[in-house]
């Protein structure tokens, strides 16, 4: 829903050198190093993040994605309800939700961190007849999820600084993680397990890093986590943090959660709203009854 290489600068041509040469000898020389540099990216275990896209083309995504933003508070005010336009009849989303309403009970509490416009995910919820909690860093999708769904409740609140006053029994982060970076995300994480009731369920919506245009520079050390991927979203350039699928794995059972499923889907916005294709990667997780 919401950046590639630069290279080496102890093997890049020196300035002098290439101001002695002219156009067509430099055309030569960069075609040469772009097929040695790829044939090294290839045989140090790169190409499997690379291979669609030749140095050169990574270079100019750079340079296009260096404008990108990062989605802001400010930002989705601006978006608004042109946001439900855009992802308000995602079916795949939509069967994700009612999968993981069935594992809850038919009175549990359920806190959505990101409600957005309160469609499709806060309306399903509440149409359950469960009780339904939202929070959302934006105050105009505070105002029309409250609306539009006028049995739950809505607060304006940053997830990263917000306690639930109860326990809930489920949690749904939708789309919402974004903008965060790596470690606002593995808070989170640790977050949820503490606001759940023991028993309680997580569902999760996100992207893989890896079914994404990334590169290797982006990847942290470990490989479980890109910084900088580009998207277009609303027809906005925006910048944003992925982990890879078995990088959630990971920090979810770091945090303490039982994987129980997953699920892939791939969404496909309506073309007016300019956004691209979004791969997402649905994660359920349950939280140990014993601990």
């Amino acid at each position: 829903m919401f950046r590639v290489t630069h290279l080496p600068s102890s093997i890049r041509p020196s300035t002098c050198f290439l101001s002695l040469i002219n156009s067509r000898l430099m055309s030569v020389v960069s075609s040469s190093f772009v097929k040695t540099f790829g044939y090294l990216i290839v045989n140090l275990g790169f190409s499997s993040k690379v291979s669609k896209y030749t140095t050169h083309e990574l270079s100019m995504k750079k340079a296009l994605s260096s404008d990108a933003v990062i989605p802001s508070e400010e930002f989705f005010n601006q978006v608004g309800i042109q946001y439900e336009e855009a992802f308000g009849h995602n079916a795949g989303l939509q069967r994700i939700v009612q999968h993981f309403l069935k594992l809850l009970p038919g009175d549990a509490q359920v806190l959505d961190c990101g409600c957005g416009t309160g469609k499709p995910v806060a309306e399903m919820i509440a149409q359950s007849g469960r009780v339904v909690n939202d929070i959302d860093l934006s105050q105009t999708m505070v105002e029309l999820s409250s609306k539009q769904v006028p049995t739950g409740s809505f607060t304006r609140a940053n997830m990263l600084h917000y306690t639930p006053a109860d326990h809930p029994t489920g949690v749904i982060a939708m789309l919402s993680l974004f903008a965060l970076t790596r470690q606002e995300i593995s808070l989170m994480a640790h977050k949820w397990f503490q606001w759940l009731q023991p028993n309680g369920y997580l569902l999760i919506g996100v992207i893989g890093a890896e079914d994404c245009e990334t590169a290797p520079e982006m990847y942290d050390s470990d490989g479980q986590c890109a910084t900088g991927v580009p998207f277009t979203f609303m027809n906005h350039k925006v910048s944003v943090t992925l982990f890879t699928k078995a990088g959630w794995n990971a920090l979810l059972k770091q945090a303490g959660f039982e994987i129980i499923h997953t699920e892939t889907d791939i969404y496909t916005p309506p073309p007016a709203t300019v956004c691209d294709d979004e791969p997402h990667y649905f994660v359920i997780a349950r939280k140990s009854s014993s601990i």
